[in-house]
């Protein structure tokens, strides 16, 4: 799987985004698990620097709401414990070989493969964890709603936010 099929899973969550807005320099945060916007900037000149490709590849929007969506998997991880760190980079070095040669873009590959697990699991469940995150989203990337509609619905981003 391409993480370019992933992105839109995540992109999707845009849908999902509303709560309190962090401090300055931050990104995200999720159940204290904080991204800050110079991550998000180092995430995307991994992938670009192992990928060959280009910003508009890896919209900082689409990394934002990866990170998001994957810290959802750690709560439905963290009540199956079913699936370890080991097993997920195994899974993202078969999927992302190329990203995976880059740490900081590592994060995105792992990120991605557990968005695609959670697509896996019982959609209410997945409601309700979100319901349950402590969730920060810098406004930029959107507005925390784990209630809406179309958590795994395919969209695209019309205006990508500015790096």
């Amino acid at each position: 799987m391409k993480l370019t099929r992933l992105v839109p899973v995540a992109v999707a969550a845009v849908a999902l985004l509303a709560g309190c807005t962090p401090t300055s320099g931050t990104a995200a945060v999720v159940d204290g698990a904080r991204l800050s916007e110079a991550r998000v900037g180092e995430i995307i000149d991994g992938c670009i620097a192992a990928s060959g490709g280009t910003e508009e590849n890896f919209p900082r929007r689409a990394v934002v709401q990866n990170f998001l969506v994957a810290r959802l998997f750690d709560r439905v991880a963290a009540e199956a414990q079913d699936v370890t760190t080991e097993q997920l980079k195994q899974i993202a070095q078969q999927q992302y070989p190329t990203f995976m040669a880059d740490d900081a873009c590592a994060e995105l590959a792992i990120d991605s493969t557990k968005v695609g697990f959670l697509e896996q699991v019982d959609r209410n469940h997945v409601i309700g964890q979100a319901a349950a995150a402590d969730v920060e989203l810098n406004p930029r990337y959107g507005a925390w709603n784990p209630r809406a509609e179309g958590l795994f619905d395919s969209a695209s981003l019309s205006v990508p936010a500015g790096r």
